[in-house]
């Protein structure tokens, strides 16, 4: 799983590099964002503006951070998110579950006001 990571005020922001969110990184992406919060990182934004295919494993991954962020009192949101993608969250009802912005920089200026 290749990303890197910003600040902006009291988040996080950590930008995906990959194209899929699977099988193959869901495990190394939940490990790396729990590492964070256990870092007192602990407001993350996820830029998925790279991703192109999130499977049952990377929403279970994205399940499973934003309970870490919930006990730790912190937050998960989710931006950049292209229309395919944005369509997936849609029909899993993870758009439910999940605070989905189509900027992270909304999310940024929110929590700044």
């Amino acid at each position: 799983m290749q990303f890197d990571t910003s600040k902006a005020g009291n988040y996080c922001i950590v930008h995906l590099h990959d194209h899929y969110l699977d099988h193959t990184n869901s495990n190394e992406f939940k490990n790396a964002l729990k590492s964070l919060i256990e870092e007192n990182q602990k407001h993350l934004v996820v830029d998925m503006g790279k991703v192109k295919i999130v499977t049952s494993s990377g929403f279970g991954a994205l399940a499973a951070v934003l309970r870490s962020t919930q006990k730790a009192q912190g937050s998960l949101a989710i931006g950049n998110l292209n229309t395919k993608v944005a369509a997936l969250f849609q029909i899993t009802k993870m758009d439910a579950i999940f605070d989905i912005y189509a900027d992270i920089n909304a999310i940024t200026q929110q929590g700044a006001s």
